[in-house]
């Protein structure tokens, strides 16, 4: 047999008793025992949490949340385009304008939903604007 060869089989011998003796050194069967202690601790949770989702009622409606602060509404003024804005002092971004709840229009919109025709008074003036759309 030429020496590469018996070097090669030597090395795969060597690598098979080595797995052989993992199984006998104490230290790596607690390893061993702890990560499939772990494992069936995981598979048990997952299998709860599968179970819990499985049982759960889920609404089939969609929840109706308020403005309030930090809120991005968008709003129609009449028969004009939509205007979107944020109810609070100042804007994170530069597209959307900030509308602050001190001012008439920002105090009339707190608590309000999407759907709602808000009334508010400008300089003694009756405005009116409609919530179309509403983010938390």
């Amino acid at each position: 047999m030429p020496r590469a060869q018996c070097r090669a089989r030597r090395a795969a011998l060597s690598a098979r008793v080595r797995d052989e003796r993992c199984g006998f050194d104490p230290a790596e069967s607690e390893g061993s025992r702890l990560a499939l202690t772990a494992y069936n601790t995981n598979a048990a949770r997952i299998d709860e949490l599968r179970d819990l989702l499985r049982h759960t009622a889920m609404p089939t409606y969609l929840p109706q949340f308020a403005v309030r602060c930090g809120s991005v509404v968008t709003l129609r003024f009449g028969d004009d385009e939509p205007c979107r804005m944020i109810v609070a002092r100042h804007s994170h971004d530069e597209t959307i304008e900030p509308c602050p709840p001190h001012t008439p229009l920002g105090a009339a919109l707190l608590g309000r939903r999407r759907g709602d025709i808000v009334a508010y008074l400008v300089d003694g003036r009756h405005r009116t604007v409609t919530i179309t759309e509403l983010i938390g």
